[in-house]
């Protein structure tokens, strides 16, 4: 009797979920053990995230991909490509091609500092715009003059798949005055978008699907009006000018920005309220936002609140509010009228504070004595690192300086200079209404409790374990912003 083939022995049907879920590690052991398991665990890891950095990481991927069975190219639905600078050469670029050609899956691209991609031949960028299923893309250069900016621009324009998300970021000016324009025209049903820009040209066709815009000019920032015009439904907004980086911001122009931007909100030229908002408090000034907001990330480094930030708090009415605090040595003098800090943050019920740097128990107490104790807070989550990225678009990105040490000993050293639990407790006394305190030191640490009182004020700290803490800290954060503060 005939032993029956693999193949026709195992149930794919159950089988292949069981795949999805191993790590990469696995599935290359696997693919070594019999002909089967070689396709199989090669679509399994095919389907998973493959990221590509530089040329021979992109040889090897093109031989490998288009080595087997027809369909393992369309396995492929999420690429990210870094640091393709230098030509690709007639056999790559004909093998990179072949894929992107034969690929009819792919829905998340990613093309980072990847010059050569939009400079060599025009038809990469046509096989790009040709891909049928994408819906993310992500094109973004390393330097100026690197990549062509009309083929990128042409690609993005004529891509056949509508776009849900774009992430456009280029050191230069795209080709022609009217691109947004004609990106409105071309992808109605952008949720998602991401523009580094040296200036900010407004679009006159809306786009009215965009929910998430982060904009980046290296020019001044554009009129708040014109921002609405192009994009009326955004929810989440992240905006960042480095002409403002060493500005002064005067008191003439601040009063100016808020007096057009008054006469936009009368006038329906501007949002009734947005759901997050990502920007230092220069940008918001030079804006003129003052629209209620219920997430307010103030990205840029403050030693204290000042009066003007105060008054900006006051008006957005943020539910979380996010604070970048640097404790400078030799401790905080004179933090600015702290008397003003309440009325300032009576809408704030979760604060989410990142302090840096640190260096014993006292220096983050310190940075927000006043602050948790002015303010009416149920969720305080304090995040601790030697400093934050101030660019990223991710606002939880740590700054991990380089360790000449196992990270098992800094963190070993931090513990001792920094008793977390002395901090919670602190900070927890320090507010009535604090029910959830969250200490996390970069990405080693996590220390979560649930704070109660008893009648006679006496405060309980409850330590919860990792994935229950996890969970409150979620359903707080939840609660804390479902309903807007008076």
């Amino acid at each position: 009797m005939l032993t029956p083939r693999p193949h026709r022995a195992v149930n794919v049907d159950i089988f292949r979920p069981i795949l999805a879920l191993l790590p990469r590690g696995d599935l290359l052991r696997l693919s070594c053990t019999c002909h089967f398991l070689r396709d199989e665990a090669s679509e399994a890891i095919l389907a998973q995230p493959v990221s590509i950095i530089g040329h021979e990481q992109l040889a090897s991927f093109c031989e490998f991909v288009l080595a087997g069975d027809s369909r393992r190219t369309s396995c492929v639905r999420r690429l990210d490509i870094f640091h393709i600078q230098k030509s690709l050469g007639g056999k790559l670029q004909d093998a990179l091609l072949r894929f992107l050609e034969s690929n009819l899956n792919l829905e998340q691209l990613s093309i980072v500092q990847s010059d050569a991609l939009f400079k060599d031949d025009a038809r990469i960028s046509a096989a790009i715009s040709s891909l049928r299923g994408i819906t993310h893309l992500v094109v973004r250069h390393g330097w100026p003059g690197g990549i062509s900016i009309s083929l990128a621009c042409q690609a993005v324009i004529t891509m056949r798949s509508p776009l849900r998300s774009l992430k456009f970021e280029l050191m230069d000016d795209p080709a022609g005055d009217t691109f947004l324009q004609d990106l409105a025209h071309a992808h109605t049903g952008l949720e998602e978008l991401v523009l580094r820009f040296f200036r900010f040209n407004a679009s006159y066709t809306p786009f009215h699907s965009v929910r998430k815009l982060h904009l980046e000019v290296e020019e001044y920032l554009p009129a708040l009006r014109d921002l609405y015009t192009s994009f009326p439904a955004v929810q989440e907004l992240a905006v960042c000018s480095q002409s403002y980086v060493a500005v002064r911001i005067t008191e003439d122009l601040v009063v100016r920005a808020r007096h057009d931007a008054s006469a936009d909100h009368e006038k329906g030229n501007a949002w009734p309220e947005l759901h997050a908002l990502r920007a230092s408090a220069k940008e918001i000034d030079v804006l003129g936002l003052s629209c209620p907001v219920r997430l307010l990330d103030l990205k840029s480094i403050l030693l204290y609140l000042s009066a003007r930030v105060l008054d900006m708090l006051s008006s957005l009415r943020p539910r979380k509010l996010t604070l970048r605090l640097d404790y400078p040595r030799g401790g905080i003098a004179g933090l600015c009228m702290p008397e003003l800090y309440g009325p300032a943050l009576q809408s704030v019920r979760y604060l989410y504070a990142k302090v840096s740097p640190v260096s014993h128990t006292a220096d983050i107490v310190s940075s927000l004595r006043n602050i948790v104790a002015a303010a009416r807070i149920e969720v305080l989550h304090v995040v601790i690192a030697q400093g934050f990225s101030p660019t990223s678009q991710d606002a939880d990105e740590f700054y991990v300086p380089a360790m000449d040490r196992p990270p098992s000993v800094y963190v070993a050293d931090f513990m001792q200079l920094v008793n977390i639990e002395a901090v919670a407790r602190e900070l927890a006394g320090l507010c009535e209404s604090l029910q959830t305190v969250a200490i996390t030191f970069l990405q080693a640490i996590q220390r979560i409790w649930r704070v109660t009182r008893t009648r006679g004020g006496e405060i309980n700290m409850e330590l919860l374990e990792p994935h229950v803490g996890r969970g409150l800290l979620e359903r707080e954060t939840r609660r804390c912003l479902q309903e807007r503060a008076t």
